[in-house]
């Protein structure tokens, strides 16, 4: 859907699932997780760590596609995503456990020269999930 507003007909805003698909410690810096000006180059990979275990690694810098905002520049900042994951069922040996999840996910966003000086901190995220499928 594409509205109108602070930046004219160029931006869009989703009318369902507006999560950053990059990780959480980067949505503040959008309004309404409005991601219409970001550049991404990244390395990411994933391994199995044994057979009831999987690390999955994400990093790379942040640049806006164009100057917005009166912006000082456009290098957004640095983004480092890892997440180690957990299957119970496969470690013990267990039916009984058999869908369940458990997930260490920890985030680090070092922002660049894009943010005014007294927003620039850097930020840090951690989530632990335990999840079923049933």
């Amino acid at each position: 859907m594409h509205c109108s507003g602070r930046r004219g007909n160029t931006s869009w805003h989703a009318l369902f699932n507006r999560e950053t698909g990059l990780g959480e410690s980067i949505a503040p810096m959008y309004s309404k997780y409005n991601y219409t000006n970001l550049v991404y180059p990244h390395l990411a990979g994933e391994c199995e760590l044994g057979d009831f275990s999987k690390l999955a690694c994400q990093a790379g810098p942040l640049f806006t596609a164009v100057r917005e905002d009166e912006a000082d520049g456009s290098y957004r900042g640095f983004y480092t995503q890892v997440q180690y994951t957990i299957h119970p069922d496969k470690l013990f040996g267990a039916d009984i456990l058999r869908g369940g999840k458990l997930s260490f996910q920890v985030e680090c966003f070092d922002k660049g020269n894009y943010f005014r000086d007294n927003n620039d901190h850097t930020a840090i995220f951690g989530r632990v999930e335990l999840a079923w499928e049933f």
